[in-house]
């Protein structure tokens, strides 16, 4: 399974980038992440494990992630899930000069994967938030905010 979203921030790439590579900054902004914790201390970089804690709905789950794709300031990505499960998420940043289209990629595989569908609107949900809630503080930092 495939999900795709994006967004177009009014704010330059090295804001937005500086949002994503900021692992421990994700719960400010990110609607229903709770906590960001790495493995090991350091700046994020390729091969960064971190858990992740989320809540969805009433229930509160951490995941434990590995940063799989790190080029700035143009994809984040990373990776986690189980036996029969793999998730990738992948953000890519386009450069629109003082915007930034951000683009949301998660792609769901392994014999568990068609139970993604069964969750698909809360996917749905979750991602658009997350992007929605960057937009929102990227255009505060910025002062490019509409109110």
């Amino acid at each position: 399974m495939l999900v795709k979203h994006q967004i177009e921030i009014d704010a330059p790439v090295e804001t937005v980038w500086k949002l994503w590579q900021d692992l421990e900054g994700w719960p400010v902004w990110y609607p229903g992440m709770i906590s960001v914790t790495r493995k090991k201390p350091g700046p994020a970089g390729m091969g960064t494990v971190f858990i992740q804690k989320m809540k969805i709905g009433s229930l509160q789950a951490p995941v434990t992630t590995r940063l799989c794709e790190f080029s700035e300031p143009a994809c984040i990505a990373w990776k986690g899930g189980g036996p029969g499960l793999k998730v990738v998420h992948r953000i890519l940043l386009d450069d629109l000069g003082s915007r930034t289209r951000v683009r949301s990629e998660e792609t769901w595989d392994g014999f568990l994967s068609p139970l993604a569908a069964l969750v698909r609107e809360m996917i749905d949900e979750v991602t658009i938030n997350c992007l929605e809630g960057l937009k929102a503080y990227a255009e505060r930092l910025t002062g490019k905010a509409a109110g």
